[in-house]
């Protein structure tokens, strides 16, 4: 009886306090697609008319879902006082809702190897776990065929940790990866720190489609800027 007790207060107690259970890692979490639903999902507004910061590339203009640039308008607990991350989809980039408030944007990209995907995911100031945890995560997700590529670089005061590997993609036991294995496919993403960050950008997919789309994928990186309240 005792025993019963004690373990109907430990479950009551987080309910008392007003809190619930927490995953440690929230990055790691989105990059296993374990996200909130879509009807909780916090549309990005993706305006072509949209100011540029300053010293931002011009838009460029073409086929659909070229030329956009995303602006978060509600990001999880994002200040308005709090610069906010933004880039230019490349040409070939279909813009699309994103699946939940977790993301600050998605696209879809065709090629011949079948769809890839890329999401950008925010989970406040600070949050989101750390850039080693984030990529040894990431490249965890696929069965490498080779040694991942790992490196960094700073695209207008931002520091990015950049991860490539390729290999088979390995199937999502959480709801947002493939049903099944994928094999021949590649993972690029980019962890953004930066005053307000950081930022966690994330593409897979076949690569016969992602191969061709490595200097695409290189624009977008380059077109990071943070847009000042």
């Amino acid at each position: 009886m005792l025993k019963t007790t004690a373990l109907s207060l430990l479950l009551i107690a987080p309910a008392l306090l007003g809190c619930s259970a927490q995953p440690s890692d929230t990055a790691g979490v989105a990059a296993d697609g374990a996200e909130l639903p879509p009807s909780e999902a916090a549309s990005p507004s993706v305006d072509s008319a949209a100011q540029l910061p300053p010293g931002h590339p011009p838009l460029t203009e073409g086929g659909r879902g070229s030329g956009l640039l995303s602006i978060p308008g509600d990001a999880p607990e994002a200040s308005a006082t709090t610069a906010q991350l933004t880039w230019v989809l490349p040409e070939s980039w279909v813009s699309e809702p994103p699946a939940s408030s977790m993301r600050l944007g998605q696209a879809s990209i065709p090629g011949p190897g079948g769809e890839a995907t890329m999401a950008v995911f925010f989970f406040g100031v600070g949050g989101g776990g750390g850039v080693q945890a984030n990529l040894d995560r990431w490249e965890d997700q696929i069965e490498a065929s080779g040694p991942a590529e790992r490196s960094q670089q700073t695209v207008a005061g931002l520091t990015l940790h950049r991860l490539t590997v390729r290999g088979t993609l390995l199937a999502s036991t959480m709801g947002a990866g493939p049903a099944t294995s994928q094999p021949d496919s590649v993972l690029i993403g980019a962890v953004v720190e930066g005053a307000g960050g950081p930022w966690f950008i994330k593409v897979t997919g076949p690569a016969a489609t992602l191969d061709p789309q490595m200097e695409a994928w290189e624009s977008l990186l380059e077109s990071l800027r943070l847009s000042q309240p």
